[in-house]
């Protein structure tokens, strides 16, 4: 009950059901992503290209999503800036839903291939939902909150996975698409009607004005520089280096375990190393504003960062599936510490009235980092070096973000303010 007392005293706060109705949107969101993203090649194959060919476009769509998305990150939290977070919430959870909807009706590759980017571009839930509930939650509530939102993603995931996999055997791919595109309209629909944001346009921005869109964009952005402190660059480059290892490896896990494991159980170990991983991520979000207020910020993002680093040692060289296991499990329970946390950093060392577009550069960091990921790890350093050494080499991502860590000395006090 100590754990459940300060999130009980606040039920009955806007600010609470804000948060709530942010992260039920997330869970419907990755839920979505989810029923989408793992039959993407069979839907490929489904609409007439062949194994080999599916695979490569896949390769190209998951590359310009994430490109996609880091483009057009920056642009959507500016303008959350100048017309509020919670259009700007809405909107992402809706596109990235309607994006879902309209794959069904594309029967080619190219067309696929359009509609994803146009999402990417389009969408970004994401950085608008933090943006939202980093400008309604209490500073001391932030990184619980943060939590929460990573909580979902998780949670959304695993769920749209294991739901997707019923549906797409039961009804096929193609409505198991739109089913999918629904529950990310729902998300949408959540936040719309519960959640809260008392909006005033900052001073510099509020008024008529004569300048181009383009102009206004160039000043949001340069105010937003005045902002981006060496903190927030540590928040940056951590967010870059997590989502390009974590979707680097995703691609290349399962050629891992072929080296370890018997070929008719290979399916199964991958989904549980898969699984593993979730499960304690999902662990680690939910304790990581407990341990950092405890032993503060700057202690806990050093050891989930370091034991990230660490980790992938064991994971490229080891023979033993089951060691492979464990790391993977210890590596989860670094990844939820590390993620919520940074994001956090975010809105502590930030002008409150320029969160929308720090968040959106933020994004711009973790679109390229989800892109160039699959692309460096899977089709660069795997087929040159060998698997083992792919994984290996993912460590190199997080220690830049490391090394600023170490001079950030400054951190704790930003998390203990109000």
């Amino acid at each position: 009950m100590t754990v459940l007392r300060p999130v009980l005293s606040d039920l009955g706060t806007a600010w609470m059901r804000t948060a709530l109705a942010v992260v039920g949107g997330m869970f419907a969101t990755y839920a979505n992503l989810s029923f989408f993203m793992p039959f993407l090649v069979l839907y490929l194959q489904e609409i007439g290209l062949s194994p080999g060919e599916s695979a490569i476009w896949a390769g190209y769509i998951g590359f310009i999503q994430g490109l996609a998305f880091a483009a057009g990150a920056p642009f959507w939290g500016m303008l959350g800036d100048r017309v509020g977070r919670k259009p700007m919430a809405v909107r992402g959870i809706a596109l990235s839903a309607l994006g879902t909807l309209l794959v069904p009706f594309a029967n080619s590759a190219p067309v696929v291939f359009l509609i994803i980017m146009g999402r990417g571009l389009l969408a970004g839930p994401g950085s608008a939902a933090l943006a939202l509930v980093s400008s309604v939650t209490p500073r001391r509530r932030l990184a619980m909150v943060v939590g929460w939102i990573d909580a979902a993603q998780v949670l959304g995931s695993v769920v749209g996975l294991a739901a997707g996999g019923r549906l797409a055997a039961a009804i096929g791919i193609r409505e198991t698409f739109v089913v999918g595109g629904g529950l990310g309209l729902l998300g949408a629909l959540l936040v719309l009607l519960f959640a809260r944001e008392r909006f005033l346009r900052p001073p510099a921005l509020a008024g008529p004005t004569r300048l181009s869109p383009l102009r206004r964009m160039a000043g949001s952005f340069g105010r937003a520089r005045s902002t981006v402190n060496p903190t927030v660059l540590f928040a940056f480059l951590l967010s870059g280096g997590f989502w390009m290892t974590n979707l680097g490896i995703n691609y290349i896990i399962p050629l891992r375990i072929q080296e370890m494991a018997a070929p008719e159980r290979v399916p199964l170990f991958t989904g549980l190393a898969a699984s593993i991983f979730a499960a304690t991520m999902f662990a680690g979000v939910l304790l990581a504003s407990r341990l950092a207020d405890r032993w503060g910020y700057r202690q806990v993002l050093f050891a989930g960062i370091l034991g990230m680093v660490v980790l992938f040692l064991p994971q490229g060289f080891t023979g033993e599936l089951s060691l492979f296991m464990w790391t993977r499990a210890l590596q989860g329970f670094c990844a939820g510490l590390i993620n919520p946390l940074g994001r956090t950093l975010i809105a502590f060392a930030s002008d409150p009235a320029d969160r929308g577009t720090v968040y959106g550069i933020s994004g711009l960091f973790m679109g390229t980092g989800a892109a160039m990921g699959p692309l460096v790890f899977g089709s660069l350093f795997t087929p040159w070096l060998g698997v083992g050494p792919a994984i290996g080499l993912m460590a190199a991502c997080l220690v830049p973000a490391l090394l600023l860590l170490l001079r950030r000395s400054e951190i704790n006090v930003l998390a203990a303010r109000g």
